[in-house]
């Protein structure tokens, strides 16, 4: 099963992503994991490990940036990161 957590503190690109990607597993029949997350500090506090994030580079601190610092430290596992900037490509 691969896990997935989205973090973007505006509401409405949180909420697409989190379809898109769950139509595109579920169309394709892949077991799956989605968590979202309406703020970093929020991704911070959990201690689930994730395969993929989907982080907003622009959001309050930390922002999307600082959290990829983070996970590569080693504060939280996550093996791809995926940064928005304008557009959704799922």
């Amino acid at each position: 099963m691969t896990g997935f957590a989205v973090c973007d503190d505006e509401p409405y690109m949180l909420e697409e992503i989190a379809r898109r990607l769950s139509n595109y597993m579920e169309y394709k029949k892949y077991a799956y994991e989605l968590l979202t997350f309406s703020h970093s500090t929020q991704l911070l506090q959990t201690d689930r490990p994730f395969d993929v994030l989907f982080l907003d580079i622009r959001m309050g601190e930390p922002d999307g940036m600082k959290l990829r610092s983070c996970c590569a430290a080693g504060a939280m596992k996550a093996d791809y990161f995926y940064h928005r900037v304008k557009r959704i490509c799922v």
